[in-house]
């Protein structure tokens, strides 16, 4: 059997973790992953504050965040993990997403390990959500990264 992962947001940054942390082998019979709206924690604080005219405390809610779950949210850094992630990859995300900076999914599709990667972009929306739905409503190009890259033969 010839197995490809599609995991969304926060489930492809913890896929891209647990590709990180665990050996190769465990994921030697994943041939191809779809991982689309990566999210870095941080990012996603500092967009949000930023809207509420509070960007000047994003330190200072990182650290409290910190104080109660014993982890930044800046060591949830989607980019970090990506260079272990060495099947190939595909990513996309909408560019004026009002969560996110363009510059966050981009620094995590530059150090993905994978020769094999591929990301673009869902434009003309400022919503998410229009993310989400990508698939739903135009399947072609997630199905053709699953063609190209879950064969048998591979």
């Amino acid at each position: 059997m010839t197995l490809g992962i599609f995991a969304r947001c926060m489930g492809a940054n913890a896929t891209f973790r647990a590709v990180h942390a665990h050996p190769p082998r465990a994921f030697d019979g994943i041939s191809c992953l779809v991982a689309p709206l990566l999210l870095s924690p941080r990012a996603f604080l500092e967009v949000t504050l930023e809207a509420m005219g509070l960007g000047d405390k994003t330190d200072e809610v990182d650290r409290r965040v910190g104080t109660i779950a014993s982890v930044r949210l800046g060591d949830g850094k989607t980019s970090r993990w990506a260079p272990s992630v060495t099947m190939p990859t595909l990513t996309y995300g909408v560019h004026d997403d009002r969560i996110t900076r363009p510059d966050d999914l981009e620094e995590a599709f530059e150090a993905i390990g994978a020769e094999q990667k591929s990301m673009f972009w869902i434009r003309d929306t400022t919503s998410r959500w229009d993310g989400y739905k990508y698939f739903q409503r135009s399947p072609e190009r997630v199905l053709e990264w699953f063609a190209a890259h879950c064969r048998p033969d591979q």
